[in-house]
């Protein structure tokens, strides 16, 4: 059996990204994992390129890279809700790298052609 492909929904994040930066904390309760289905493994964004998930019981870590976009995330996931902490780097000028941080919640879903998928929120501190 082929594993389902794993998509980062970047449309989702992308829309949100623009009315989600201000404070607080989305009122979200984790629902049950997939199953089968795990935050486990790479994810594919055409924003973010290729982003590592690593999960060891509750804990998440990960990073993500593409064109001059570094970062990293480390968070918790309770079911198939996924809570998380980013900072990332932007070189946008060599020698001048930028750094931001901020937070975001994700959910992981199935969707109508079987491919596993996070959609969610996240926003700048």
């Amino acid at each position: 059996m082929v594993p389902a492909m794993k998509v980062f929904d970047s449309r989702v994040w992308a829309i949100v990204m623009l009315t989600a930066c201000g404070g607080g904390s989305a009122n979200l309760t984790a629902g049950a994992m997939p199953p089968g289905r795990t935050f486990q493994g790479v994810w594919q964004s055409p924003q973010y390129g290729n982003m590592h998930v690593c999960v060891t019981g509750a804990q998440v870590v990960g990073d993500f890279e593409k064109d001059e976009r570094r970062g990293t995330i480390q968070g918790t996931v309770q079911g198939d809700l996924m809570r998380f902490q980013w900072e990332e780097q932007r070189e946008l000028v060599v020698g001048r790298p930028a750094t931001s941080r901020g937070r975001g919640d994700v959910r992981l879903i199935i969707d109508e052609n079987d491919d596993t998928r996070m959609v969610g929120a996240w926003g700048l501190d």
